[in-house]
């Protein structure tokens, strides 16, 4: 590593990357990327004294479209790929090109033209560049990765020496050693003749990681989750409690669990024994943030004024009013944004009950009748009188594919006949064993059993008096290799468009097939929700950890698991006297026990974003009831919201301590895709406010509007960062 350190001061090695790992771009959601960036920054800043401005990203299966805001607003100039040259059905059209984000925020981004990162520095390499250049027209500068980057390597010897020899071919273009910040300096010359791409970098291919090794995806979840309200907690503890913030330890959890955002891992492409390591690490590190996070709240609450010792807190940034139980008391609370409310609370009107039957679960605004298989037959929405599904078709109806495909790929022959093999076969069926409905408190319930192979399902469906949402808690035992479980819901819904979350923002994506492109996105990513609505209205699917989703016409997909072989899966065995041989048996990806959540929402129109995210945000993080560390007789801490807006649109994606210990950190976005105009209620002390960029370095003064109280502008879909002052 000394070596390293002095071959970059002398300028025999050049620092890439900006990121802590190079992160998969879809799963993770908007703060895990922003540090991803904060944390790659800081690294390169502490160990060499230099942050590249050029994000590189050469093998990553896909970008979202909130990437360029996110790469500007830390301070980069460029972006560099490859990766959409491994479109299956469409050629990307460029290799220079502006490339303009949801929120409209643009990047200049160079894609390589030899379209690849191990290039040989041959002659066919620059004859290549020379011909197949999209941007030669207008550019005379493109560049040329060479060396062994596939697996590490780098360039060699032999690369060196072709270089030497090939600068003086007439019959070639000229090639020059140089660091590529010059190169980027001299091609950003010719940008104002670049095209412009707007939205996703969609990869046509690699659908399947959004899917493979299920675990995974949930912990990293779970973790993005557990570390927000940590955060938050700590924040706030210390501001009212003096618990010290646990600084060090939430920048060794935060780094782990970027690292296992690296683009193999958490898209389920790695070999086997790197789940076997990393599923045990990400228990470890939950059951860590689950402890601290209690010492954090039960501090916290021990300075409340009140002399209760039982309360609700709420670390989302909108209020809510939920079902919550303790110690078996079911209670209808209300609780502000980022903040707590006492156990049991206000009185609250009391709900109209919910109901179930044998083939039936109803509240005041849904009724769900159950066909004989098990599936959903019918979805009314009471208050609109309008039947959700497709009288032809069942909802949650369960559908068993073979899965030919690997960690990465499904099975389909795109190229030649744009065919999708899955959806040639005819699927299994699970097999409806066991049913019974059931009141459970607040909940009407309807737990079914079904069997498959040798594998079973279980869910528990549940409609909740006073809730328009029905839940469907899962859990499988899961043993059919070379299969993939899919869920259906057939709606009623006509439209050309649906919408689905991505990280920091939405965007919409047809639901036609009728030209290449829409039928090359036969499978693509989301966060917590989409959305398939018309005039009308539409319906919303919810989800706590899957991320794989078709949207055809009518029909709303999601896939809940692949069982695939594992890369690399012969099993390695080791004898007694040390020597390894391999065995020939695989082995597949997501075989034992998977539990996990979805939800699904009929709805009229208005269904904004905001209200999509909030739903999704609760769905994701109900709330829980929490006791104080001892008996108090009252302390300090204010009731009410620590932090709250007056805008739905806007949500606090972060609330922590600054990196340099100087301040609190508060992240904004806008989820909706119109302009706004919010104000803070900030009940932390703090002296001054200054937004900064993503790096947390000042940007402009904030003026407070009232003591306590900042107004905030925000163009669509936008990213904003303020530091409190002490």
């Amino acid at each position: 590593y000394g070596e390293v350190k002095r071959a970059v001061a002398e300028g025999g090695l050049e620092i890439q990357g900006s990121f802590w790992v190079e992160p998969d771009c879809n799963i993770p959601n908007g703060e895990s990327l922003v540090r991803q960036v904060l944390h790659g920054s800081r690294f390169f800043k502490e160990e060499f004294g230099y942050v590249p401005r050029q994000c590189w990203q050469p093998d990553v299966f896909g970008y979202n479209g909130q990437l360029p805001q996110i790469l500007v607003k830390s301070g980069h100039d460029a972006f560099m790929t490859q990766k959409l040259s491994w479109n299956i059905v469409n050629r990307f059209p460029h290799h220079s090109f502006h490339w303009e984000g949801i929120d409209g925020t643009s990047i200049v981004t160079h894609m390589l033209p030899e379209e690849t990162y191990n290039g040989p520095a041959a002659p066919r390499a620059l004859k290549k560049i020379r011909d197949e250049y999209a941007q030669r027209d207008v550019s005379g500068h493109a560049l040329m990765c060479y060396g062994i980057g596939d697996g590490g390597g780098g360039p060699g010897q032999e690369h060196l020496e072709r270089l030497r020899r090939l600068s003086a071919f007439e019959s070639l273009p000229r090639v020059e050693i140089r660091p590529t910040p010059e190169f980027f300096e001299e091609w950003k010359k010719d940008a104002g003749k670049f095209p412009r791409w707007k939205g996703e970098l969609y990869l046509e291919r690699h659908q399947g990681t959004f899917t493979t090794q299920a675990l995974v995806k949930r912990n990293n979840r779970r973790c993005e989750i557990a570390l927000r309200e940590l955060e938050f907690l700590a924040v706030v503890a210390e501001a009212f409690a003096g618990q010290p913030y646990p600084a060090a330890e939430l920048d060794a959890i935060w780094k782990e669990v970027l690292l296992y955002q690296f683009h193999d891992i958490l898209p389920g492409s790695s070999i086997k024994r790197v789940y076997d390591e990393t599923n045990p690490r990400y228990a470890a590190l939950l059951g860590r943030l689950e402890e601290l996070t209690a010492e954090a709240c039960a501090k916290l609450l021990g300075a409340a004024e009140s002399r209760v010792e039982t309360f609700v807190v709420n670390p989302l940034s909108h209020p809510r009013e939920e079902w919550v139980e303790h110690e078996g008391d079911w209670r209808y609370v209300c609780v502000p944004a980022m903040g707590f409310s006492e156990w049991p609370g206000a009185p609250v009107s009391a709900p109209e009950p919910a109901e179930a039957g044998p083939t039936h679960l109803e509240n005041e605004f849904l009724r769900v009748e159950f066909a004989a298989d098990g599936s959903i037959a019918s979805l009314r929405d009471k208050t609109r009188g309008v039947e959700t599904l497709r009288g032809d078709e069942s909802g949650n109806a369960f559908f068993v594919y073979p899965d030919r495909g690997d960690a990465w790929d499904f099975d389909a022959d795109l190229p030649a006949k744009n065919v999708l093999l899955y959806l040639s076969e005819t699927p299994q069926r699970p097999v409806l064993v066991h049913s019974s409905a059931s009141m459970e408190g607040p909940h009407a319930v309807m737990r079914q059993e079904y069997e498959v192979g040798k594998s079973k399902i279980k869910q528990r469906i549940v409609l909740q008096a006073k809730s328009r949402r029905l839940d469907f808690e899962t859990s499988l035992d899961w043993q059919e290799t070379a299969q993939m479980l899919r869920v259906a819901f057939p709606t009623t819904v006509k439209t050309d468009t649906a919408r689905f979350e991505i990280p920091f923002g939405s965007l919409q994506r047809s639901t036609r097939e009728d030209d290449s492109v829409a039928q090359a996105q036969f499978e693509v990513p989301a966060q917590q929700w989409i959305d398939l609505s018309d005039e009308r209205g539409g319906v919303a699917l919810f989800n706590d950890c899957k991320y794989g989703f078709r949207v055809k016409g009518h029909r709303m997909e999601m896939t809940l698991l692949r069982s695939v072989p594992h890369p690399s899966s012969a099993v390695i065995t080791v004898d007694d006297s040390g020597k390894a041989g391999a065995s020939p048996r695989r082995q597949f990806t997501d075989i034992g026990a998977h539990v996990f959540r979805y939800a699904i929402q009929p709805h009229g129109g208005g269904m904004t974003e905001a209200k999509l995210t909030a739903i999704a945000r609760g769905f994701n993080s109900p709330l829980r009831a929490r006791t104080t560390v001892r008996p108090h007789r009252g302390g300090r801490l204010p009731s009410g919201s620590f932090i709250s807006l007056d805008h739905p649109a806007v949500e606090i994606t972060a609330c922590k301590r600054a990196e340099d210990g100087q301040g609190t950190i508060l992240r904004f976005c806008n989820v909706a895709p119109a302009r706004c105009s919010v104000e803070a209620t900030i009940a932390l002390p703090f002296a001054s406010a200054m937004e900064t960029d993503l790096l947390e370095n000042p940007l402009s003064s904030l003026p407070q509007a009232q003591p306590g109280r900042l107004r905030l502008e925000f163009s669509a879909f936008e990213i904003k960062t303020v530091r409190l002052a002490p």
